[in-house]
């Protein structure tokens, strides 16, 4: 996290950006679990609080098990810890959560609004591999097949698309529905302008939408090498 909050310095220093809203999304240690864990969280939010507007709550992650549960419990401490900020600076920074699914979506905008949270991310990647599987080209099974082996991570982008959609969606309607005033960001496949239009289209409280794609540059070898060990089936 201290590596995060320079950079963020340095680039606000050198472009002194305006109207530029800058999100840090950040989850447990994956070899952490309890109290441990919690620790850990608080600590990275508290040294981002005076550098970002927004933290995202990563507490979906499919690389992440949550053995635990007690998740009113970490996010009251959350919130707790930013209105403490809040008291001391006058400063409000936005806590948002990130979902792979809003679930029973009454019961979720109502405990996410009652616990004070501003906004929900959702989807996050998924880990229904099978089912997803099914709608993946047949051009693209072995490329599929390797990246669940080997990475074991979520599925995003255009398989997950429809879903996302749907989720974000009904989430809206609920939102105005009980009269609540969380917002939302829209993530998960959201990679063309239709995308987009589909997308606006179902208006507030969908405030935020993220089209990031190709992201493959992030795993732990070079794009090159994953090519060229699936050709050769090593």
């Amino acid at each position: 996290v201290d590596y995060v909050v320079r950079t963020i310095d340095e680039f606000r220093e050198k472009y002194q950006p305006e109207d530029f809203p800058i999100v840090a999304s950040v989850m447990g240690h994956p070899e952490q679990e309890g109290k441990e864990k919690l620790e850990g969280t608080l600590k990275c939010i508290e040294k981002l609080f005076p550098y970002v507007d927004i933290i995202k709550l990563n507490d979906s992650c499919p690389n992440i098990e949550h053995k635990d549960g007690g998740l009113e419990s970490r996010i009251g401490e959350i919130v707790d810890i930013r209105d403490s900020y809040r008291s001391r600076t006058g400063r409000k920074v936005q806590l948002s959560v990130k979902l792979a699914s809003f679930g029973e979506v009454s019961h979720t905008i109502s405990f996410m609004t009652k616990m004070g949270i501003d906004m929900l991310a959702g989807v996050n990647t998924q880990i229904n591999y099978e089912e997803l599987r099914v709608i993946i080209h047949e051009r693209d099974l072995k490329i599929f097949d390797y990246y669940i082996k080997n990475y074991l991570g979520g599925v995003s982008g255009n398989p997950i698309r429809r879903y996302a959609y749907y989720q974000i969606k009904m989430a809206a309607e609920e939102i105005r529905r009980q009269g609540s005033p969380l917002k939302l960001d829209h993530i998960g496949g959201i990679g063309t302008n239709e995308n987009m239009i589909e997308s606006r289209a179902i208006g507030d409280p969908v405030i935020i939408r993220e089209w990031y794609t190709r992201m493959i540059k992030a795993m732990e070898k070079p794009i090159d090498n994953v090519y060229r060990d699936i050709v050769t089936g090593s």
